[in-house]
């Protein structure tokens, strides 16, 4: 769950999206159907949210392989730990991605 609520919010930092914009860069604008309209500034991510992500990647990695232990253990609860299994996997996978 954590890294979930990490993801959204660091989402925008990450995929460099200035989602604040100024009020004088849309001033200009009536609705004259350039385009430009949607533009929106690109800007680095920061050193200190890409310092958290891969820790946050590190950390799902590190608990999937947990859950992968625990299904391969304990056969009595195979469903319970391959769902947690795909979740923490695929929260790795989409945090490294971003």
């Amino acid at each position: 769950n954590a890294a979930m609520i990490w993801m959204l919010l660091a989402m925008p930092l990450l995929m460099g999206h200035d989602m604040g914009g100024s009020a004088d860069a849309h001033a200009g604008h009536h609705g004259g159907g350039t385009g430009d309209e949607m533009a929106m500034e690109m800007t680095p991510t920061p050193a200190w949210v890409e310092a958290v992500n891969w820790g946050a990647v590190v950390l799902s990695a590190v608990i999937a392989v947990w859950w992968l232990v625990r299904l391969l253990r304990d056969p009595a609860h195979r469903a319970h730990s391959a769902c947690h299994l795909l979740m923490a996997a695929g929260m790795a996978l989409m945090l490294a991605l971003m």
